[in-house]
């Protein structure tokens, strides 16, 4: 039997094909004995385009099984998180309705894949509270990764085991697991493009599915989609719409030009108005080796889109186009900021930011992550001055 190859050349994923083989095997093994299958992820670009490609794969083989159609939605089950990690609330409504279907329809527990959000410590409690009640778990993700998970899970594959901190994100690591576990679908190329565009990712890998795209999609295009999928992904906030989010992603190309004609302007207006707000209202530093910007959220958010972490991305962007020098930029919320972070700046790193601030300041609450040059801090309002001071001592050492 020849061996799946996958649709780009890369070390990465040649590192990975042992666990996403064993990933691979427990799908298969679900779908045929007829085990539940429910997605949960992350509620954005990269997410959306992580659980969609899988369930582009996943459902056909489900419906294969099943002797009606209306039995299929009782073996599979997709979910947006807002939360960047497996919640415990989330966890807690996924085990009252799966213990609910075992109990009326005498079926197994779930096989949850939990895609770009459970790969921190965060989601520890959530996974062993499900596993408790028999359900298996699988993990794609590409954040920062913790071994008590892997030891947690059946299966958990991320790129950061093989010394990737940021060339392939979960939605480009799902489309190639999704093409290897059904051939027959496609658009994944597509998919893995609209992934990385929406997670900002560069790598060569990102370059090479750019390059499988060009004969059926734009640049543009590709650009266009990840943006209206974030939008809706924030409109949509826990509500599950598979028509609408598969449309987008070109399931009907007639529907996806009119939904990209409809939510395109609305976009590109709300992230017009908001940058203008926040060049009138931010305080920009420049120093000798980099810039930094400080962003009071709380005043300058209508509290629609864009969310807190895209003012500060856009903030971001700006700068950097501005005065073409690495750039640190914070939004700054009573009991949060989010940080953005030039990537030429190796020192930096959120999750180190946040382990100093857990020690010094052990009253705070401190919480939060992300990757090593965006994320968000969490933290009581009281502590709201200590933390920044933190913050800003570490900034001062870059």
């Amino acid at each position: 039997m020849t061996e799946k190859q996958f649709m780009i050349k890369s070390h990465v994923l040649e590192k990975l094909k042992p666990e996403i083989n064993k990933a691979i095997s427990l799908i298969t093994q679900a779908i045929e004995s007829k085990r539940p299958i429910w997605i949960r992820h992350h509620a954005d670009t990269d997410g959306y385009c992580a659980a969609l490609a899988l369930e582009r794969a996943i459902l056909p083989l489900v419906y294969n099984r099943q002797a009606k159609e209306r039995d299929v939605f009782y073996y599979y089950s997709r979910l947006p998180s807002k939360s960047p990690y497996y919640d415990y609330v989330d966890a807690t409504k996924d085990l009252t309705n799966f213990m609910n279907n075992i109990n009326r329809f005498e079926i197994k527990p779930p096989l949850i894949i939990i895609c770009d959000n459970g790969s921190s410590d965060q989601s520890i409690a959530a996974i062993k509270k499900v596993k408790i009640y028999g359900a298996k778990i699988i993990v794609f993700d590409h954040h920062p990764p913790s071994n008590e998970i892997t030891k947690a899970v059946e299966a958990h594959v991320n790129p950061h085991f093989v010394g990737s901190t940021y060339d392939i994100s979960a939605g480009m690591l799902c489309a190639e697991i999704a093409k290897q576990i059904n051939p027959e679908i496609d658009q994944m190329e597509f998919f893995a493009a609209v992934a990385g565009t929406g997670d900002k990712v560069e790598s060569k890998e990102m370059d090479e599915y750019i390059k499988l795209c060009q004969k059926n999609y734009s640049h543009e295009l590709i650009k266009d989609v990840a943006i209206c999928l974030d939008y809706e992904a924030y409109v949509l906030g826990y509500i599950e719409s598979r028509d609408l989010v598969n449309d987008i992603l070109g399931a009907e190309s007639s529907k996806q030009k009119k939904l990209i004609e409809i939510i395109k302007p609305l976009v590109k207006e709300s992230i017009k108005q908001q940058l203008e707000t926040n060049k009138r209202y931010m305080q920009v530093e420049e120093k000798e080796k980099l810039i930094v910007c400080k962003l009071d959220i709380e005043s300058t958010q209508m509290f629609t889109f864009p969310p807190s972490g895209k003012i500060t991305g856009i903030t971001q962007d700006y700068l950097i186009e501005k005065y073409k020098k690495p750039v640190i930029s914070l939004g700054i919320s009573n009991d949060q900021i989010n940080i953005r972070c030039s990537r030429e700046l190796k020192k930096f790193d959120v999750n180190e930011i946040i382990k100093i601030l857990k020690e010094n300041l052990p009253y705070a609450q401190i919480n939060g992550g992300g990757h090593r040059t965006a994320g968000s801090i969490s933290f009581v309002e009281a502590a709201k001055e200590e933390v920044f001071n933190i913050v800003e001592e570490y900034i001062g050492k870059m």
